[in-house]
This record gives C-alpha cells, structure tokens and sequence, in this order.
C-alpha cells in the first residue's frame, strides 16, 4: 500500500538523470489514486497523494550538478508527465511508464536518449501527445510505432532524421 511507505519498487521506476543545481519542477498525473514515490537523490524520498484525477506537482533539488539519478516509482500508473526540462535531462528510460499516455520534455538542451536508445518511445504504446522540441542533440530515429493512438508528436528543434509512426 502506497500510504503506509511500503518499499517502492524499482522495477516499476523510472529514471530520469538530471543536470542541474536548481529547483526542479514536475507535474505527474496518475490513472488511479496513489501515494506517489520519488527520489530525488540517494533513496530522499518525496511522497505526494494523488488523487487519479488532477496532476501533482512535485518540487526538488540534485545532489549533484551533472548526472543525478532521479527515480519515480510507480511507473506503471503514470498518465502524464509534463516539465522534465528542469531537470535539464541528458536521458530518460521512461519504459515502465508502459501507460504514459503525455511526454512532455520540450526545451532540454543536452537530451540525448530516451530508453536507452536515442529516441526510442517504442514501450511507451499508449502515447497520443510527445513534446520534444527544442531538444537539439537528440537525434536519430524517433520509434513510435508501438503507438496506435498517437495524435501529436512535436520534434521540431531536435536531431531526429526520421521517425517510426504506427500504421
């Protein structure tokens, strides 16, 4: 049970490593209510109620300035996620978010992979909205063709040569 601080499991985390001394700022919408787990650094537990309707923001600092990993637990309940650009992001392995249906990681200048595979939201199958742009270095093939219900995709401002859309 999420209310009671049960141990959050990693396997069903994301990561997200950060870039950055300043304040960060996310806002996460679940499918279901939930005690949502993150960790900004070295197990610093934050812990928010959401209740499965309207999106929470979550606020923190890195320990480090340069490649912190940030962990969101839970990632298989995960609707939306909207303001990873202040976490000045380098990659993402946002997999286990397996129904974000929102990525919003526009405006993050030194991104350069998603999943461990450049531009890779194959995993991500529910996806209708993506907002990349204005990440210049990420680049190659944009994978969205796990993705049926796909609506909106913005890559304008990146690297991307060529992308994978469902049939």
């Amino acid at each position: 049970d999420t209310l009671y601080d049960y141990a959050p499991s990693y396997a069903d985390s994301i990561t997200i490593r950060a870039n950055t001394t300043q304040e960060m700022r996310i806002e996460i919408e679940t499918y279901a209510p939930v005690y949502q787990h993150m960790s900004w650094y070295n197990n610093q537990m934050d812990k928010k109620k959401i209740d499965g309707k309207t999106a929470v923001v979550f606020t923190g600092k890195a320990q480090a300035a340069t490649d912190q990993e940030v962990l969101i637990y839970g990632g298989s309940n995960i609707k939306r996620i909207r303001g990873l650009a202040t976490m000045n992001p380098d990659s993402m392995i946002i997999g286990n978010a397996s129904k974000l249906i929102e990525l919003d990681c526009a405006g993050s200048p030194i991104l350069t992979d998603i999943n461990q595979s450049k531009a890779n939201l194959s995993p991500n199958i529910y996806l209708t909205k993506v907002d990349i742009s204005n990440c210049p270095l990420l680049g190659g093939t944009l994978r969205l063709n796990n993705s049926p219900l796909l609506s909106e995709v913005n890559a304008q401002g990146t690297a991307i040569t060529s992308m994978l859309l469902p049939t």
